[in-house]
């Protein structure tokens, strides 16, 4: 699983109409807003779908 920001996001964050700049202060860069966004994705830690893999990489 990505470390960094715990938990899923909430109601509020899905909802919220933040600011670009409330986004780039929240997000200092671009590899924690994408590790925040991964985590989300894959909260169980990333299977592949075919094979059971449990690696991946980044293309």
């Amino acid at each position: 699983m990505v470390k960094g920001h715990a938990g899923a996001l909430s109601r509020r964050e899905c909802e919220s109409k933040e600011t670009l700049m409330g986004l780039l202060e929240r997000f200092s860069d671009e590899e924690s807003c994408e590790g925040r966004l991964l985590e989300e994705k894959v909260s169980g830690g990333f299977v592949c779908p075919v094979c059971a893999n449990t690696s991946c990489s980044k293309v």
